[in-house]
């Protein structure tokens, strides 16, 4: 019996003291969502496909490219298991909301403890029917996002905007710690 404690303190430990398995996703404008999305050349086509698909302590690499969708996460991250976006090896990453319909380019609406990193948005152009089209929009209960080195250029829809904080949760678990920075 107290070798099986033992053994199941060990485990306790391990599961506290490294976290969660920490994978690394790639995304590519020549990848395949039906790829697993490992290896850069097994890489998924969109980030919506990943927003959907990974685990908390995960980071979604993103390849070079400009990548024309609107990504609504429907996973979160865990406290000191967020869930990281960011550019793959300082590659120009411009995710670009022209002519897509809906709120925003990038929607948290409920999904909290991510990590945005080094992408750029854009709205490059005004066809959309939403008079407001934000590029990042945080909304309902989603907290603990990060937001570092990204860039907001070529907004042209008129109505559009950079970040978005929507706090239309009047509760204490509303939008909270958000940060931005350069």
């Amino acid at each position: 019996m107290k070798r099986k404690s033992f053994l199941i303190g060990i485990f306790i430990f391990l599961i506290n003291h490294f976290g969660f398995s920490q994978t690394t996703y790639y995304v590519s404008t020549s990848g395949n969502d039906a790829n697993n999305g490992t290896t850069t050349t097994l890489a998924w086509k969109t980030i919506q496909k990943a927003a959907t698909t990974v685990a908390a302590g995960s980071t979604i690499e993103i390849l070079a490219g400009t990548y024309h969708e609107k990504i609504v996460p429907l996973i979160t991250g865990l406290p000191n298991n967020f869930i990281t976006i960011k550019n793959h090896q300082n590659d120009s990453v411009i995710i670009d909301g022209g002519g897509i319909n809906g709120w925003g380019v990038l929607t948290f609406y409920g999904p909290s403890y991510f990590k945005i990193h080094g992408i750029h948005f854009a709205i490059s152009d005004s066809s959309s029917a939403y008079n407001w089209q934000p590029a990042i929009i945080v909304g309902s209960t989603s907290s603990n996002i990060e937001i570092n080195n990204c860039s907001f250029n070529q907004l042209i829809n008129k109505h559009s905007t950079g970040i978005a904080l929507y706090g239309n949760d009047t509760t204490a678990s509303g939008v909270h710690n958000i940060t931005i920075t350069n």
